[in-house]
């Protein structure tokens, strides 16, 4: 099945991105992600990319490309596990299991702070992508932007030009 609700007129969803994070000990972080398409392996991608090394996951495949050591080091890891073939890739499945695991009160995945640092890079991701919309190379213009009639430039006159001139 192809996902290309993306090119629809008015879509107010992010399906790509590209941020960098710059983190305090100095390390830089692109994250760049496009999650629709026709049916391809490499529809869904998530690839992070550091100064010495990469993450590159195949969401369609279920594979890890890991980088090292400026290229020295590669590895492939296969991620698929039981479910794989459902809904999401098992991840659907896999939540209502991790939510059971808490209920029963196992330790979470990740600590509080750590999710409260995830949200926060989405957050102000989410906020920079809506203040100035997503460009390509071409120059096309959010859907989100064009339905607010806001212009892209960010010094821009305001005013429409008048068709006829005015009586005085």
């Amino acid at each position: 099945m192809d996902d290309v609700c993306v090119y629809a007129l008015g879509t107010d969803l992010y399906h790509n991105g590209s941020i960098q994070f710059r983190y305090q000990n100095g390390v830089i972080a692109s994250y760049f992600y496009s999650i629709f398409g026709p049916q391809a392996d490499d529809q869904e991608t998530m690839e992070l990319v550091g100064t010495t090394g990469r993450l590159r996951l195949v969401r369609h495949t279920g594979m890890l490309d890991v980088v090292r050591d400026r290229g020295a080091e590669r590895e492939v890891l296969d991620l698929r596990q039981t479910g794989f073939g459902g809904s999401h890739f098992g991840a659907d499945a896999e939540l209502i299991r991790e939510l059971r695991r808490f209920y029963d009160g196992a330790p979470p995945l990740v600590s509080a702070r750590c999710g409260l640092e995830a949200t926060r890079m989405v957050m102000a991701a989410l906020r920079k992508m809506s203040r100035i919309g997503i460009h390509s190379k071409r120059g096309r213009t959010s859907a989100i932007l064009r339905a607010k009639n806001v212009s892209t430039q960010k010094k821009t006159n305001r005013f429409t030009a008048r068709k006829a001139p005015r009586k005085i």
